[in-house]
């Protein structure tokens, strides 16, 4: 059964929110600069501190992107159809994951087909 507007608002605003708050934290760590003063310890820490901001802001660039081509298909009406089957993407699926793709099964072949290369 297609998702009707009501699913889509819902989901919509799920997808709007978590923009929002990756956003929020994206300018909080701008604002907030590390410095490289100190003696090597400090420096070490924070080299440390510095690489797992870029591996975290790598993972919001990468999860801004998965939330905007969903927002995108909204638009497209392609929002909540698997891209491999064509087969709807059930509403629960969605609500817990508004970015999904796919339906469970065939991210489950997908991932499969990933291990095995």
């Amino acid at each position: 059964m297609p998702l009707n507007k009501k699913q889509i608002d819902e989901l919509k605003g799920l997808l709007l929110k978590e923009r929002d708050e990756i956003l929020k934290g994206i300018r909080k760590g701008n604002s907030s600069e590390a410095s490289m003063g100190g003696d090597l310890v400090d420096q070490s820490t924070d080299l440390s501190e510095r690489e797992m901001e870029l591996e975290l802001a790598e993972h919001d660039r990468e999860r801004l992107l998965e939330i905007e081509d969903a927002l995108h298909r909204m638009t497209d009406q392609t929002y909540g159809i698997c891209l491999e089957s064509g087969e709807e993407i059930p509403f629960e699926r969605l609500k817990a994951v508004p970015t999904a793709k796919y339906t469970v099964r065939c991210q489950e072949i997908l991932e499969r087909r990933r291990h095995l290369q």
